[in-house]
């Protein structure tokens, strides 16, 4: 069996063994061979087996099929006697009465299509007897014209078909029917021809509209829409002449007046007849007619446009406008000496060139006027091919986000042609030549901002933004020139004449400007070590002024003439005004990326100048300023004083000098800081200022190196301090992130202030995983921090120190607390505690209990509570958020002056709780706003003066704010002015006990600063 197999392997396993039986030449050969057909012997026993044991199963299967199968062949042989007895019989009775009524349906479709035909016979012959008698004595031409209506409804094979050329002709009329009703629809068309004519020509608007209506009867459409069209082309071009032969005077408007009445004409004629030719002559009827009128249009546009140009002289103001020299651009860019005053009036290069371009120049109001006429006319012409398309396209689909195309029949017209070649083109070379002029004239004509001066305490004599008169001139042509260009409505306008006018402002203007930076106004000293001069230093700014400006101008410029953004056109459901000009094609699309262009390529410009005159001013007026403030800031600081000599006090120095570094280097950087300031505009003092805060910064570093050695504990935390105090007037008046220019030298002051253990912990770590565990992003390596820590010279604190000395400490440390260190992203708080804790350490061993020290108000969190409590006391919008961050939960508030105006028993408390002053505040009317007259506090006390801003009379009023350990206030003493605030509540009586003592405007607002609170 298992040579039988299918495959044959076990054939071949099996002669293989065979032969290796035969083939074995030892023992060991024969017992492996013995082994194999042993092994063989067993496989196939098991297969019988297997095979013996399902083969009960297999026999009761095929039982069951067998007994299936009888079963099965009754059913059939009941089927096929049903079928042969009863459905044979129903299906051939169905196929015969199908076959039957299938010839009843024919014969009764050939007796319906020749009644049909008879129908159409008979009506055949009903028309033409009818056109025949109409036409007679009665001449009813509309009778007439209804019957060949009909009759034209009737298909051309009735109407050729033998059947009626035997029936329908009669003695009277005995043509065939196809040559009668021919030649009818001839005679009336000629007919129709001469009395609309004639109507046409009486002036008969009635008999014109009788006749136009009945071509499309007689099937002669074309001749009516044509004898139409000349029609009221006729009466165009009557108007046109109208219009040209009047007896006005042919200035100003005149010819864009004249094609305005042409083109206005024309849609009129086209909106109030078109209903009338659609209804009679159907849909897109009216395209013939336009393209008919379109011609006539041709040729009254062409011949205004041809009288304006020959009586504008427009070719001869070309010529003249191709060869201006622009005399003064080409000298100003010329090398020149320079002026020799020190404010000028502007920029001449040469003496007397100004005067020369302005005498062989354009009469610039007659260019104007041109350029204003020229795009009245191109805004006419565009709003006429707009209405034009809308009207040829509208039928072919509604969609109303299609966009237009503009017909072929004015895209090819002769007054397009002429409109290129007369309106737009002179138009871009004439505003080309427009803008570059009137930048000329303005720098010809340019004049300073007057009484300029960097003392702070002189008065200035104009007022911001203080730049020259060319910046507001030309920029004010820019904009009227973009303006007039979009109103044209014209891509290829766009095209052209806003990138020359991006060109005149990246070249001519821009170049004026940098030419009189590097030639006029550059500000470099004299003499070696000097500054440079004031009034070069004004100009200086000023110009930078003007790139500044002129950048933000050209800005709302572009922004005015692209109209609202695409979220607020979304939001408002409506089209902007480029996309409602440009309707054709992408057009919208080209013009915006047009003049973002411009916007774009000016600012890159105006963006790098400005960035080059910031390192000039930053190289020849900050630095030299800033050196010898520095010098001032640290002159006589020491920052290692040895608090354990017995014959010094320096705690006590270091104490009463702590703030005399800060406030040095705020007097001497605002001294010169200021002046700039007032001057400049904001964005171009924002980059000034970083960039000399950034030097300032590198400055300051260097200043920590130089220390390495000469700096003690006690010094290291003054220099802290002293750092902290420079960083935050350095960056008062800036944006919060000037304050990350001095990273790297917070950084130093926190390394060099660490205790012993947590330098150890930040010595183990380095580079992210040193970020992850102390949460800073160091800007030094972990060289520069060794460095660092090796600057203070010593690390003991507790050697000869006695108890006054660590009071003093402590003194000091408070002190550093309550001024805010300004570092970005370290807290200093656990620094403080860890060398609090090292005092207090000391202290116990040297058997003395030092005095606790406090946690002091910083001025912007003083500032901070008296605003929250502001907002709570005048109830504004968010008032309880407020209230939650600024007071505490158990907030005591008494006054007898609020209790007595509310009914409440003196010497009571008024409030006891945060809640309760909530609900108490709600019931009360708002206040108005509260305006700060003084503010001072101590560590954990605020003294607030206000004012609220009552009617009639203000109500004012004095707090004390108690302040806990979480910074929040929680007890308030305050009293207001019962005579004003009852006044004001409706008791007039009140009035004569109220006196102004302080004036009508209160008194000046005072800040003072921080007072210590530990006694000195």
């Amino acid at each position: 069996m298992t040579e039988m197999s299918s495959n044959g392997t076990q054939a071949t396993n099996g002669n293989s063994v065979h032969s290796n039986v035969y083939s074995a030449s030892s023992v060991e050969e024969i017992r492996a061979a013995l082994a194999e057909l042993g092994k063989r012997d067993a496989s196939v026993t098991a297969r019988l087996d297997e095979l013996l044991a399902t083969q009960k199963d297999l026999t009761r299967q095929l039982g069951r099929l067998d007994l299936a199968r009888a079963q099965l062949g009754t059913q059939v042989i009941a089927t096929r006697n049903i079928s042969n007895g009863i459905l044979a019989p129903a299906a051939g009775t169905a196929h015969r009465i199908s076959s039957a009524v299938k010839r009843l349906d024919r014969e009764q479709a050939a007796v319906k299509a020749t009644l049909d035909v008879v129908e159409q016979v008979a009506e055949l012959k009903s028309c033409v007897l009818g056109v025949h008698g109409s036409m007679g004595a009665p001449q009813d031409w509309e009778t007439a014209a209804s019957y060949l209506h009909r009759a034209s409804k009737i298909p051309d094979s009735v109407i050729d078909g033998a059947f009626a050329e035997e029936i329908v002709p009669t003695a009277d009329v005995p043509d065939p029917p196809r040559q009668t009703l021919e030649a009818a629809a001839e005679s009336l068309c000629g007919l129709f021809v001469r009395e609309f004519d004639k109507a046409a020509g009486d002036g008969d608007g009635a008999g014109v509209t009788r006749f136009f209506k009945l071509f499309p009867l007689i099937g002669r459409s074309d001749v009516g829409l044509d004898a139409y069209g000349r029609y009221v082309c006729s009466g165009i071009a009557a108007r046109a002449r109208n219009n040209m032969s009047g007896g006005q005077r042919r200035e100003g408007l005149f010819y864009a007046n004249a094609l305005t009445k042409l083109f206005e004409h024309v849609a009129q004629i086209i909106g109030g007849h078109e209903p009338l030719v659609e209804r009679h002559y159907g849909p897109g009827s009216m395209t013939k007619v336009i393209e008919r009128i379109q011609m006539e249009a041709d040729a009254q546009g062409g011949l205004i446009l041809e009288t304006w140009a020959d009586e504008r002289r427009i070719n001869r103001k070309l010529t003249d406008v191709k060869s201006y020299p622009f005399n003064f651009l080409v000298q100003s860019f010329m090398p020149s000496q320079k002026p020799s005053g020190t404010n000028p009036r502007t920029g001449s290069p040469a003496p007397g060139s100004g005067r020369t371009s302005e005498d062989e120049g354009v009469d610039m109001k007659e260019v104007d006027a041109l350029l204003n006429e020229s795009a009245v006319m191109l805004g006419r012409w565009s709003l006429y091919t707009r209405f034009l398309a809308a009207k040829t396209t509208a039928h072919a689909d509604n969609d109303a986000e299609t966009k237009l195309i503009v017909p072929a029949f004015v895209a090819h017209s002769t007054l397009q042609k002429k409109v290129t070649d007369l309106l737009l083109e002179p138009f871009n070379t004439m505003a080309t030549f427009f803008i570059r002029r009137s930048v000329e004239k303005s720098f010809q004509l340019d004049e300073w901002p007057s009484d300029l001066s960097l003392n702070p305490n002189k008065q200035l004599g104009s007022s911001p933004p203080f730049v020259t008169s060319a910046v507001d001139d030309v920029m004010y042509i820019v904009n009227q020139v973009l303006q007039r260009t979009l109103s044209t409505s014209q891509k290829g306008v766009v095209s052209s004449v806003v990138p020359s006018v991006g060109r005149v402002l990246g070249s001519d203007f821009f170049g004026m400007i940098q030419r009189r930076m590097r030639d006029e106004s550059y500000p470099k000293a004299a003499i070696q070590g000097a500054l440079p001069p004031e009034a070069v230093i004004i100009q200086f700014l000023v110009l930078i002024n003007n790139l500044s400006i002129a950048t933000d101008y050209v800005k709302r410029i572009v922004r005015t003439c692209l109209g609202p953004s695409t979220q607020q056109q979304q939001n408002e459901a409506s089209k902007s005004a480029i996309a409602e000009n440009f309707p054709f094609g992408h057009e919208a699309t080209a013009v915006e990326r047009t003049l973002r262009n411009v916007e774009a390529g000016f600012e890159s410009k105006t963006f790098e100048l400005i960035n080059e005159a910031i390192e000039v001013m930053l190289k020849q007026v900050m630095r030299p300023r800033l050196r010898p403030v520095m010098i001032e800031t640290f002159r006589d600081v020491d920052y290692a004083s040895d608090p354990s000599d017995p014959g010094s006090d320096a705690a006590d120095e270091a104490s009463a000098s702590e703030s005399t570094v800060p406030q040095r280097f705020e007097r001497g950087w605002q001294a010169f800081t200021l002046p700039i300031k007032r001057i400049l505009t904001p964005p171009a003092y924002e980059k000034l200022l970083a960039a000399t805060v950034s030097y300032l910064s590198r400055t300051l570093e260097k200043r920590i190196w130089s220390y390495y050695g000469r700096v003690n504990e006690l010094g290291a935390v003054r220099l802290e301090r002293d750092i902290a105090g420079i960083v935050a007037a350095a960056a008062k008046g800036g944006k919060y992130e000037l304050r990350d220019l001095f990273a790297r030298c917070a950084q130093m002051t926190l390394v060099i202030n660490m205790e012993d253990d947590e330098w150890e912990e930040v010595g183990k770590l380095d580079g992210a995983k040193l970020e992850k565990e102390t949460g800073v992003k160091w800007r030094l390596d972990a060289d520069e921090r060794k460095r660092v820590r090796a600057i203070v010279k010593e690390r003991t604190i507790t050697q000869g120190w006695s108890n006054g000395r660590i009071e003093d400490a402590s003194r000091l440390l408070c002190r550093a607390e309550s001024t805010p260190t300004y570092l970005p992203t370290i807290d200093t708080d656990d620094m403080l505690s860890s060398l609090l804790t090292t005092l207090s350490l000391a202290a116990l061993a040297l058997g003395h209990t030092p005095k606790p020290y406090c946690s002091c108000l910083t001025d912007a969190e003083a500032f901070d509570l008296v605003n929250g409590f502001r907002i709570v006391a005048s109830i504004a919008p968010g008032y309880e958020a407020v209230a939650n961050r600024t007071l505490s939960e158990d907030f005591i508030s008494i006054s007898d002056g609020v209790n007595f105006a509310a009914r409440i028993p003196l010497n009571t408390t008024e409030t006891t709780s945060r809640a309760q002053l909530l609900e108490q505040e709600a019931q009360l009317p708002p206040t108005g706003a509260v305006r700060d007259i003084f503010v001072s506090h101590t560590c954990d006390t605020i003294t607030w003066y206000f004012e609220f801003a009552t009617k009639p009379l203000p109500t004012r009023g004095i707090a004390i704010l108690f302040v806990n350990a979480e910074k929040k206030i929680y007890k308030s003493y305050r009293e207001v002015n019962n005579a004003a605030l009852l006044y004001n509540l409706g008791q007039p009586e009140c009035q004569p006990n109220f006196t102004v003592s302080v004036g009508n405007q209160g008194p000046a607002a005072i800040n003072a600063t921080c007072k210590s609170c530990v006694g000195s």
